[in-house]
């Protein structure tokens, strides 16, 4: 018999512990799961590509959002290690005064 094993509980912070499904109920379910996308792609397949369209671009926006996000992080780290370096520049001239 073979298995699969979850990789979910390697996430960090994840409740979940290590567990397996049995191939063939894991092949099942896919199945199913293809059954349903081909018939609605058959069904209406504008709307079918559209609803991709909108997921598409609203994954662009997520990352762009995440994107714009670290630029402000490090926009801000920018920011005090410059306050640190006029620091270092003028305490090293107040000790060459000395």
């Amino acid at each position: 018999m073979s298995c699969w094993q979850c990789g979910l509980h390697l996430r960090e912070n994840s409740e979940c512990c290590s567990h397996y499904i049995q191939t063939e109920v894991l092949e099942e379910i896919i199945k199913a799961a293809l059954k349903s996308v081909a018939g609605s792609v058959l069904e209406d397949s504008g709307a079918f590509f559209q609803e991709l369209q909108e997921q598409q671009a609203a994954q662009q926006t997520r990352i762009s959002e995440e994107e714009q996000e670290e630029i402000r992080k490090l926009d801000a780290r920018i920011a005090e290690i410059d306050v640190s370096i006029k620091a270092l520049y003028w305490h090293s001239l107040f000790l060459s005064d000395l």
